[in-house]
């Protein structure tokens, strides 16, 4: 469910346990499962978004996780320069979208930023705050949505009915057609009207 690949090592153990267990409880709470994927902007071939879209294809066969890439320079840069140097993108599977609407993604992205940002947060205490803030507000956003769900399904059940009654009228129109194939018309033959 909950991945965290590090590769760039910008959690402490202690920072990745607790990120674990904020990422559990968000599945918990919307059932979505989040990976994170930390990595070196030297290592990604391209802009970040194509990485973001290339590792989700790579990591999940389905549509229903939430995966966000942290990337920053790593190497020989002043330190100042390598804690500036850094951005985050999210790619998110087409069935999150009933909880991680655009507006829901964006309030996430603006936290999570403003927590990167603070210099008195480490990256993982960022993302961390980030999603104990996020957690609660997409469970309300799920609540508040089920009268969008409940359309949706009264929509869908709409459209099954438009579509059996098209097949029945089709099959009906069929059946009319055969009956009236079978009638044979008198024809007046020249004989008799001789």
């Amino acid at each position: 469910r909950t991945i965290i690949e590090d590769d760039i090592d910008v959690f402490t153990d202690k920072e990745e346990k607790e990120l674990k267990k904020v990422l559990d409880e968000f599945y918990d709470q919307t059932g979505i499962p989040v990976g994170i994927h930390t990595i070196s902007e030297t290592k990604m071939e391209g802009p970040i978004h194509v990485f973001a879209y290339n590792d989700y294809l790579d990591t999940y066969d389905d549509e229903g996780h939430w995966l966000i890439v942290y990337s920053r320079y790593v190497g020989d840069y002043p330190e100042f320069y390598k804690q500036r140097m850094w951005k985050f993108e999210g790619m998110q599977g087409n069935y999150t979208d009933f909880i991680l609407t655009d507006k829901r993604t964006l309030h996430f992205n603006e936290v999570l930023y403003n927590n990167l940002e603070d210099e008195d947060n480490t990256i993982g205490e960022a993302f961390i705050d980030a999603f104990e803030d996020f957690t609660p507000y997409a469970k309300m956003a799920e609540i508040k949505d089920f009268s969008g769900q409940f359309m949706g399904i009264l929509c869908f059940l709409y459209s099954i009915s438009i579509s059996i009654f098209v097949f029945f009228f089709i099959a009906c129109t069929d059946q009319i057609k055969l009956a009236f194939s079978d009638v044979k018309f008198f024809e007046v033959s020249d004989n008799i009207k001789k």
